[in-house]
């Protein structure tokens, strides 16, 4: 019996993922309900995350958090990080206190997490030499977002001495994973020759992969090396697109380029 009950459980979550997938979130919201209902941790998570995004269901914050408890009060590294999203400014302390428990048991997202807070001073007093540990514990793991904090560091010489070459480096490695941000800053370091040999073709690389997915600084110097022709061969019409987008996503000084560009 207890073997068609397992059986049955998996079969629900994998039906239930799948719509998911497909944008069936109502259809996901149920199939979780009834599995979380059973004590499926998994199922428990994403319950949380249902009703604090508004997925498939109205938002409602405390019914999220009292789902995500379940799995936390069992030392669920996933949950508890989790509990200290949901957290996040309405009590920054209690939420450092989650990330925390979660940070221990080597769950990479808490561990930024832990040492953004410590950066920050946020819920805890402000230490950079923790923020430093601590983000990097999460990029050694591969945690993109964390390696990306660590080449900040690196490269502005906070909790560790400042150092081109380990920011690049850094950046380097959470550039390949797809951060926009490390792209961006990759591509900055070659366009000047920061910790690396000067290269505007590689800088126009970066700038492109990082434009390519919204990122409006890396839109601004895309827009500029069209514009001077460097890296790229010189076009002011693509010049002005790129400036174009990065003036739609906030950045004014391309706002202020564009408008000085001739039109078509």
């Amino acid at each position: 019996m207890l073997i068609w009950f397992v059986v049955g459980a998996i079969a629900l979550s994998v039906i239930a993922f799948k719509y998911y997938g497909r944008n069936r979130e109502s259809d996901s919201f149920k199939l979780m309900e009834r599995l979380a209902s059973q004590g499926d941790a998994r199922a428990q998570i994403n319950l949380a995350m249902m009703y604090y995004g508004g997925t498939g269901v109205r938002q409602d914050l405390p019914k999220a958090i009292q789902w995500a408890e379940k799995p936390a009060r069992q030392g669920n590294a996933e949950a508890l990080f989790v509990m200290g999203m949901m957290h996040t400014q309405k009590n920054d302390t209690k939420a450092f206190e989650f990330y925390l428990q979660s940070a221990n048991q080597g769950y990479p997202s808490a561990q930024n997490m832990v040492g953004l807070s410590y950066k920050e001073g946020r819920g805890v007093q402000q230490d950079y030499t923790k923020a430093f540990e601590w983000i990097q514990k999460a990029a050694n793991q591969g945690y993109p977002s964390a390696q990306y904090e660590l080449s900040l560091m690196y490269e502005k010489g906070i909790g560790v001495k400042q150092d081109n070459a380990k920011a690049f480096e850094w950046y380097l490695k959470s550039a390949n994973q797809g951060n926009a941000q490390a792209q961006s800053n990759l591509g900055a370091m070659y366009d000047q020759g920061i910790g690396v040999q000067q290269d505007y073709a590689k800088a126009f690389e970066w700038y492109t992969r990082s434009a390519s997915q919204g990122d409006a600084r890396a839109q601004f110097n895309l827009g500029r090396m069209y514009h001077f022709g460097k890296g790229v061969q010189q076009d002011d019409a693509k010049a002005r697109d790129w400036l174009g987008k990065s003036c739609k996503n906030g950045f004014q000084d391309a706002c202020t380029i564009y408008r000085l560009l001739p039109k078509r």
